[in-house]
């Protein structure tokens, strides 16, 4: 249940449980008030008054006193002393009775009947209506005893009420302080504990927070990871020619090599290493300034499929000059405009194939295809050379990750880093299947129906 329907329910019940409450009492009133067993049928005689009373009159009074229920018993006095009406054994219609005598009876049952004393105006005197019903009668025991089962229905209303009231408020103070205990972990740093609430067979914005935050967690942890590894890429790749720079300088400070030549040689291998240095420190701010956002505002909705084609003849002529068999094919007729930065993409084609010449030998193969499936245009380039260990391929775009083959090449581990970027900017996504000794193919998916 959503936290939303739980505090709506919270609020309900809240509300309900007090009107359930002052219902419970107006009922239970009602239900022991013996005004509610009596005052049926007694408004027909209350709206019996006249000044001439005829007989006629008197016989209509009779009838209306007869509409009372046959379980009430019932008498009417007149003028005080004269019983005009009777169903109650211990009288007699016609008969003179005192007052006094009826208020001491009347008291003496009580214990044994409700009663109920009904004053009409005739003809200027009173006609006085005493009805009574027993208490012992299956009828109101019957009726007492629904009372008592709806009683105890609303008592059992009430309480489950309150229960649920209880379960809906720990649950929600559980998930507040879960979240609460959970931001306070990432926030101390703490990545190392996963994020996941105890109960999460139903789903609400609790779990769905926690699950959030658990993603976020994952991020930064990868994050962090990566920073590790930007730390020990860059002391790994710039500590040998700082190394080698700072050695010779020694040397030569300390009259350690004191040849011209051998100096010269020295100061070259310097220069050569400064310019090696100056060329990686460059490759990092490229990388840093490879900003998604930037990349975003400099697409410009252009024919995708003619730039492709441009690509594929600009290296179809490399073959002669790099000693491989490059083949190319556009199985796209179609002209197909997309938002795209053409000088960034060219850059990852570019990465991309100088990795195909690298890992390839003199007379291997580098294929390049631009293809249509289903609703994606396909760029290919598949290569015959070294391959790509089966270990490596799940980090091959990390930043500064260098698999087994590239560990003797020269390079920092940034250029495929920086294609997975592009690319995924682009909105796009590129794949890679290779097998080792056999060759690789990176496959760039470019969805036709862009958001």
């Amino acid at each position: 249940m959503t936290i939303k329907k739980q505090i709506i329910l919270l609020a309900s019940l809240i509300i309900a449980i007090p009107l359930f409450c002052s219902f419970f009492i107006f009922f239970h009133n009602y239900a022991s008030s013996e005004q509610r067993l009596l005052m049926k049928s007694t408004k027909e005689v209350q709206k019996i008054q006249t000044q001439d009373i005829t007989k006629e009159e008197w016989d209509e009074l009779i009838t209306t006193i007869r509409l009372l229920p046959h379980h009430i018993q019932t008498i009417g006095i007149y003028n005080n002393d004269t019983i005009i009406y009777s169903t109650m054994p211990e009288y007699e219609a016609n008969t003179k009775i005192s007052m006094d005598d009826i208020w001491k009876y009347t008291n003496k049952t009580s214990n044994e009947y409700f009663y109920q004393f009904t004053a009409i105006n005739i003809n200027e005197k009173n006609v006085l209506l005493i009805s009574r019903i027993d208490r012992s009668k299956r009828n109101f025991k019957k009726i007492h005893n629904i009372v008592l089962n709806f009683e105890l229905f609303l008592v059992v209303i009430v309480f489950i009420c309150i229960l649920v009231l209880i379960f809906i408020a720990k649950s929600i103070f559980e998930s507040i302080n879960f979240l609460q205990e959970k931001t306070e972990q990432i926030a101390n740093g703490d990545l190392s504990e996963q994020i996941k609430k105890k109960n999460q067979e139903s789903k609400n914005e609790i779990t769905s927070i926690s699950d959030n935050l658990e993603k976020m967690r994952v991020s930064l942890l990868e994050a962090e990871n990566r920073k590790n590894r930007f730390i020990m890429g860059i002391s790994h790749d710039l500590r040998t020619p700082v190394a080698v720079i700072k050695g010779y300088t020694e040397a030569i400070a300390d009259d350690i090599i004191v040849d011209k030549s051998e100096i010269k040689q020295s100061l070259q291998l310097i220069k050569t290493k400064t310019t090696q240095l100056e060329e990686m420190i460059d490759t990092l701010i490229n990388y840093t300034r490879l900003n998604n956002s930037d990349i975003r505002e400099k697409m410009v909705k252009k024919s995708i499929t003619n730039f492709f084609n441009d690509y594929l003849k600009e290296v179809s002529v490399y073959g002669e000059l790099i000693n491989r068999k490059i083949t190319t094919e556009n199985l796209v007729s179609d002209n197909i405009e997309l938002p795209f930065n053409e000088q960034l993409l060219h850059r990852a084609l570019e990465n991309l194939f100088s990795n195909a010449r690298r890992y390839t030998k003199d007379g291997d193969s580098i294929q390049l295809k631009l293809h249509i499936e289903g609703s994606n245009l396909i760029f290919d380039m598949k290569d015959s050379g070294c391959g790509i260990a089966k270990e490596d391929l799940k980090n091959i775009f990390d930043l500064f990750f260098r698999g087994t083959n590239s560990r003797l090449e020269k390079g920092m581990g940034i250029g495929l880093s920086v294609v997975k970027n592009i690319i995924s900017t682009h909105g796009w996504t590129i794949n890679v299947d290779s097998e080792k000794g056999i060759g690789s193919t990176f496959s760039i998916i470019i969805p036709l129906e862009q958001e």
